[in-house]
């Protein structure tokens, strides 16, 4: 059973009466539930990868979905359910990365999202700076060091976030993070 319209204005209503601080705690609290749940599951490589055939409104069937995500994948899950804009076949592979990055943006900055992501792959400096796609609005991960004034300290600091634990682990440790630190990602 989907979930009722009523049940949608309420997470909306509710999303909206928040700070964006609140709101990125919001969205970390309810990652740790969809991963919680079974509904996401932690995948390294991976934004958004459906594992069901059919195509289906997300924030309606939220309480369905089944998806292998990143880190940022799985906060834009989380950010589907409070502002419904997509089914599942919107999230196509080769648009993913800038759907997502655009509409996190809103709350998170661009560096902020990069040491997530980076903390949630473990990637090295190096690593890093050879990622051959380009990541959020053509920015190039090469540049990101000098544009978003990320120092090599964070990058390794990134990269040694997820130590020894496995992708549920170092993701839900990442939203804790964020909650801990009232809705900034502090390394």
């Amino acid at each position: 059973m989907a979930i009722t319209n009523k049940q949608v204005k309420a997470w909306t209503d509710y999303f909206n009466s928040l700070s964006k601080e609140e709101k990125k705690v919001a969205l970390a609290k309810d990652a740790i539930a969809q991963i919680k749940a079974g509904r996401t599951i932690p995948t390294n490589v991976t934004y958004f990868k459906s594992l069901q055939d059919e195509d289906f409104d997300i924030q309606k069937n939220i309480d369905k979905i089944k998806c292998e995500v990143c880190a940022l994948g799985c906060l834009f899950i989380s950010y589907i359910k409070y502002n419904n804009k997509y089914n599942t076949k919107d999230l196509e592979e080769d648009l993913i990365d800038e759907i997502i990055l655009e509409d996190l943006s809103k709350y998170f900055t661009e560096k902020e999202l990069v040491l997530i992501e980076l903390a949630f792959e473990k990637w090295s400096y190096d690593a890093f700076l050879d990622f051959d796609t380009k990541i959020s609005r053509g920015i190039a991960a090469d540049r990101y060091v000098e544009e978003l004034d990320i120092t090599d300290e964070e990058i390794d600091m990134a990269s040694e976030f997820n130590g020894d634990r496995n992708a549920d682990e170092v993701l839900i440790e990442i939203c804790k993070n964020i909650i801990k630190n009232k809705g900034k990602f502090v390394l």
